[in-house]
């Protein structure tokens, strides 16, 4: 073994034993609800018969329509188009919750991101189907089904925990502001209207991101000037690779839903998932908890 590898390969094994570490602290039902009860309830869906059907046709009115539409806006986000749509959107799963799981655990986040997956699964299916029906209905009859608004929106609380969890590293009289987390979401919002994609469906626009890249400018100026520059943080090589994992994630995650899409991917759905899930716990925990300090 020579000196270089080394060193990586003893931090490889630490950082596996911490993981393994981790992983046997924590309650099995815990595991269960966050790993495995949504991709089970994904995989029943698609091998019952005739669920393909729940589809949701984009040339519907409105979600709220009748009784068979409503079903369909909310069941579509659970139905695939076959095996290899639904192992896709599993394997995101896995990635996204294998980064959120250990950071909600730092940040001391298990009941805000319990309550917030339980309103995503609830509410995200019928706000993208609304969406997609207003921007897609009036040109396409497609019909649409697939997890991945619902993937978009835990990857907006990932970038959402991703500050809080730092933030709790940080020393006290210098405490990260995870306020920071509107930085990088109003970049991923303006990157998503600039750049040219495959995809027909949300063709760039550069005032939208020219407006949302000065956001994440202002933002990030103000921040600045309340706070001052943030020091850094030192953490040991375990905890520093949950937060460079979930980085790594979040980055990957926001490339292949709104940036890298294969032609006809609905990436208004994505769109809304992403938005909402940022929305929901940067408002509804982050914003509330610094006013009352």
């Amino acid at each position: 073994m020579n000196w270089e590898n080394g060193p990586r390969r003893r931090l490889a094994v630490r950082l596996l034993q911490a993981t393994a570490a981790g992983l046997r602290q924590r309650p099995r039902w815990e595991l269960f609800a966050v790993y495995l009860a949504v991709p089970t309830l994904l995989v029943f869906v698609h091998l019952l018969p005739g669920t393909r059907s729940w589809s949701l046709s984009l040339a519907a009115q409105s979600p709220f329509a009748d009784a068979t539409t409503l079903w369909t806006a909310f069941a579509s986000s659970y139905v695939h188009v076959d095996t290899s749509h639904l192992l896709n959107n599993v394997g995101v799963y896995w990635l996204t919750m294998a980064a959120i799981h250990p950071l909600a655990i730092a940040a001391d986040w298990r009941r805000e991101f319990a309550g917030a997956a339980a309103g995503y699964l609830i509410a995200v299916p019928i706000l993208v189907s609304w969406v997609s029906i207003n921007t897609l209905g009036e040109f396409s009859n497609y019909p649409s089904a697939g997890f991945s608004g619902l993937n978009s929106a835990f990857l907006g609380f990932l970038v959402v925990v991703w500050f809080v969890a730092l933030a709790s590293e940080s020393e006290s009289d210098r405490r990260i502001n995870p306020t920071w987390a509107f930085v990088p979401f109003s970049l991923a919002l303006g990157v998503a209207f600039a750049v040219p994609r495959n995809a027909g469906f949300l063709p760039p626009d550069p005032s939208i991101a020219a407006l949302f890249f000065l956001v994440a400018a202002a933002s990030a100026a103000g921040l600045f000037r309340l706070d001052g520059d943030p020091r850094g943080v030192v953490l040991p090589a375990e905890r520093e690779f949950m937060f460079v994992f979930g980085i790594s994630v979040t980055t990957a995650g926001l490339l292949g839903s709104l940036v890298l899409v294969a032609p006809g991917t609905n990436v208004y759905a994505h769109l809304t998932g992403f938005v909402v899930g940022f929305g929901l716990p940067f408002l509804g925990f982050v914003l509330p908890r610094l006013a009352t300090r």
